[in-house]
């Protein structure tokens, strides 16, 4: 499967992090290896002013490391789109990435899907 960023046409790149729009659903892609803290500007601002019941589709193939700020930001981004895990997929996910978002336990919170 190709990355979201060879399927969608670019609208706006913040720092570390890539939007691409297509007809009711957001893409983000995560351009940095390490998913944390310093990607939090980034992240917010690639989703603030946005339809909150937008589907999001977030894509971690670049991602090796996340921390617990990563999941703070994924769960602010789940508040504000109504906490309805159809919404939002995670996409790509290492298995590195995967065991992170199982052990807490995100895989009841979010649609996950892994890299292939």
């Amino acid at each position: 499967m190709q990355s979201i960023l060879n399927k969608f046409r670019k609208k706006k790149d913040t720092s570390k992090i890539s939007v691409y729009e297509d007809s009711g659903s957001i893409n983000l892609l995560i351009n940095t290896e390490r998913f944390d803290f310093t990607t939090h500007a980034s992240f917010h601002n690639a989703y603030r002013g946005r339809n909150s019941r937008s589907k999001y589709i977030i894509d971690f193939s670049k991602v090796k490391v996340m921390d617990r700020s990563a999941l703070g930001m994924l769960l602010m981004l789940r508040e504000q789109n109504g906490s309805n895990m159809k919404h939002i997929e995670l996409v790509n996910c290492s298995n590195e990435i995967l065991y992170t978002l199982s052990n807490a336990k995100f895989d009841k919170l979010f649609t996950i899907k892994p890299l292939v």
